[in-house]
């Protein structure tokens, strides 16, 4: 009698079991590949199957998730949901990468239902980053130029009728003008505001001694403090230079400035190492020395005070006298 029912109940219990692990068919898979390349996107599929009517709680997949590890979590996709009359299938794709080589894990996660309880979790998935492969007995080479592809005449066409149409309204203004007469204009002389634009060189040392003054890198903050740094330079290269530094990566603002031979060796050579050192941190996370930033922002100071014109420290003498 006892043996007939401790029968029943691990067959009661085996049953139990079952109907709870088929409350929710959880699967979690990679779109295409395992493999990828540094800064590569990776897209993991992850599909939650369960009975029509029941509410579940999908897992949350963010920069949380990743804290600490060497995966950046990119973008989730919307939640697609495919309904058969019996079942629900939720579908959602979640976008990872990373920028540093090796082999990684993908975390399992947790899916619920509407009373927090757990239903189950997804496979952690593995996954392979290499860098690119490098040959380093091969000489450095610059970044080859932007191809220029011939204008042809369609091409041409909008904007030479734009510009004729544009000449057609000028003359017709300048006949009406003439044929019409124009109001007299009043006998008060004009007064114009002198313009109290400050000269490039003093206001990009301003700029860097607030940026001194912030202590972005002694805090940690080295891309927002070599960002600050170089939009300075770009800025100050700008208004000194008419450089249109804003727009120019580094080899090209380098390039430009040894061009119009507006510095002489020692000050391209500082921008040079700011740049380079800039390029660095910011997009392959290098993290120098602490002297290395002190050093930056004093060739910076210098690379202004170097390249600033003599009327210029001429009339600043003036000013403090």
């Amino acid at each position: 009698m006892c043996k007939r029912s401790l029968f029943v109940i691990c067959i009661a219990l085996g049953i139990g079991c079952s109907l709870f692990a088929q409350e929710a068919v959880i699967t979690a898979r990679f779109d295409s590949t395992n493999r990828g390349l540094i800064g590569d996107y990776l897209s993991v599929k992850l599909s939650v199957t369960v009975k029509n009517g029941q509410e579940i709680r999908l897992p949350v997949c963010s920069e949380q998730l990743f804290a600490g590890s060497n995966i950046e979590w990119v973008k989730n996709s919307p939640v697609d949901t495919l309904n058969d009359g019996e079942n629900v299938t939720y579908r959602q794709i979640f976008t990872v990468t990373s920028f540093d080589e090796g082999d990684y894990y993908f975390p399992s996660l947790p899916v619920c239902g509407s009373d927090s309880l757990i239903l189950g979790y997804s496979d952690s998935l593995a996954f392979h980053v290499q860098s690119i492969a490098v040959d380093t007995t091969a000489a450095i080479r610059d970044i080859k130029p932007i191809a220029r592809v011939p204008i042809t005449f369609k091409e041409i066409l909008p904007y030479a009728l734009i510009v004729l149409g544009g000449a057609a309204i000028v003359l017709a203004l300048i006949f009406l003008i003439v044929k019409y007469g124009v109001k007299k204009k009043s006998n008060k002389p004009e007064t114009k505001k002198p313009k109290n634009r400050a000269r490039a060189d003093v206001v990009a040392l301003n700029a860097l001694d607030a940026l001194w003054h912030k202590k972005l890198w002694q805090e940690g903050l080295l891309k927002p403090y070599y960002s600050e740094l170089t939009e300075i330079l770009r800025v100050y290269l700008e208004d000194r230079f008419d450089i249109y530094a804003m727009e120019m990566v580094s080899n090209d603002i380098l390039r430009e400035v040894e061009k119009e031979e507006v510095a002489d060796a020692v000050a391209l050579a500082k921008l040079r190492d700011i740049l380079y050192n800039a390029d660095l941190v910011k997009f392959a996370k290098w993290n120098p020395q602490p002297n290395a930033h002190e050093k930056c922002y004093k060739d910076a100071r210098d690379f202004v005070t170097m390249t600033a014109s003599t009327e210029n420290t001429e009339l600043n003498m003036k000013e403090k006298s």
